[in-house]
């Protein structure tokens, strides 16, 4: 597995759980009503949310090798190769406690209220 950032040439280290999640995004079954002529197919299906963390035009390539044995012990290989480019999704924003309460005191005291937490999505 491969990472870019968007230059091109920057690796974009991935941490191990980026890495499970595209790795196990990718299955193979055999093809419906196979005949063991050698066909197979294959999905790849991940979550949106579980590459949020590829900012534009980054990319990462997965390569996948299949791997086909017939009964009279002969293989043939083939890679599937698999390149996830990020995109600019739209921000979203998410925020609790948008009301508070502050009461006027002393000249010198400082008017104030917290617990605003935001939840920002790139």
């Amino acid at each position: 597995m491969a990472a870019v950032k968007a230059d091109g040439s920057t690796t974009l280290a991935l941490t191990t759980d980026q890495q499970a999640a595209i790795e196990a995004a990718f299955s193979i079954t055999p093809a419906t009503g196979n005949t063991n002529n050698g066909t197979i197919a294959w999905t790849y299906s991940i979550a949106e949310g579980a590459l949020d963390f590829l900012a534009k035009d980054e990319q990462v390539t997965a390569v996948f090798t299949v791997t086909l044995t017939d009964s009279n012990g002969g293989t043939v290989t083939q890679d599937v190769t698999v390149t996830i480019t990020g995109s600019n999704d739209v921000p979203t924003l998410t925020a609790t406690d948008v009301a508070g309460a502050i009461t006027e005191g002393r000249h010198d005291d400082l008017l104030s209220d917290h617990g605003l937490d935001c939840v920002c999505r790139p």
